[in-house]
This record gives structure tokens, C-alpha cells and sequence, in this order.
């Protein structure tokens, strides 16, 4: 498989988790009462938000010709901000949002030359593929969703 094929499978699967996620949101996460740990749907979806801007914005620079985005802090700092700076927004913005933000992530993705350039160093110089980071949000929506989904049981 050429790496074109693949980029258009990757964004296929993640465009699949992220429209199953927000169909949860609009459904039964709208309303659930679960958590896990100290998040529920409302956060779980705020911090999605973040993470994929920061990917999107990863490719656009790469596509442009400049450097990866360069996350500072580490997870649970970046999560926990990315939470706070969505306060007052409804579960529906969040999910308008998202949507938005699917479209420009894959927008950027397929303006990438190399679906392996680096477009996002995280703390500890650790850095990230686009191929690695659409396999990981693709991943990361399914896995929190899912653990919404046990915790509700």
C-alpha cells in the first residue's frame, strides 16, 4: 500500500471514531451521569479538543515548511488546562467544535507531503508522526468513550 492509501485509511478510521464518539455525545453521553476518575462526557470531550487542534496545527506547519508543534507541558498539566479553557461551552459546542476541527486536522493531514514527517515533539523530546498521531487520536476518542460507556453500567 502506497503511503497515500494509507494517510486516506488512517483519516477513514479516525474520521469513523470521531463521528461514533460524537453520535455518543449526542446520544447517550449527552446525559449520563458517568465518570471516570474525574471526568465525565463534558470533559472528556473538551479535552479531545486540544489534541486534535494541536495535531492539525502540527501538519499545517510541517505542510508549510516549518517545525512540529512543540507540546511544553506534560499530559495531565496540558489536559487539565485544555479542560479549563472550554468552561461555559455546552457539550453541543464542544461537539460543533470537533466537528470543525475534524475537517481542518484531515484538511492538513492530506497537504503533508510525508504521512511520516514529525509534526508534533512532546516533553522529553519524544516526537510523533502524522501516521503516529492519527493512530493515536483514532485510538484515544474509541478508548474514552468506551471507558464512559463501562462506567455507566
Amino acid at each position: 500500500m502506497n503511503k497515500n492509501a494509507e494517510r486516506d485509511t488512517l483519516l477513514s478510521n479516525l474520521d469513523a471514531a470521531v463521528k461514533s464518539t460524537l453520535a455518543y455525545f449526542d446520544g447517550p453521553g449527552a446525559s449520563t451521569k458517568a465518570r471516570v476518575g474525574d471526568w465525565g462526557a463534558w470533559e472528556v470531550l473538551s479535552h479531545f479538543l486540544y489534541w486534535h487542534e494541536t495535531t492539525a496545527q502540527g501538519m499545517e506547519w510541517v505542510a508549510r515548511g516549518f517545525g512540529p508543534c512543540v507540546v511544553t507541558t506534560e499530559t495531565d498539566a496540558t489536559n487539565a488546562v485544555s479542560v479549563q479553557s472550554h468552561k461555559g461551552e455546552s457539550l453541543a459546542d464542544l461537539a460543533r467544535h470537533a466537528r470543525q476541527l475534524q475537517a481542518r486536522l484531515d484538511t492538513a493531514a492530506r497537504r503533508l507531503s510525508d504521512i511520516d514527517a514529525v509534526v508534533m515533539v512532546r516533553p522529553g523530546g519524544v516526537t510523533m508522526t502524522a501516521r503516529q498521531r492519527l493512530e493515536r487520536l483514532a485510538g484515544h476518542w474509541q478508548g474514552h468513550v468506551a471507558a464512559l460507556q463501562g462506567a455507566s453500567r
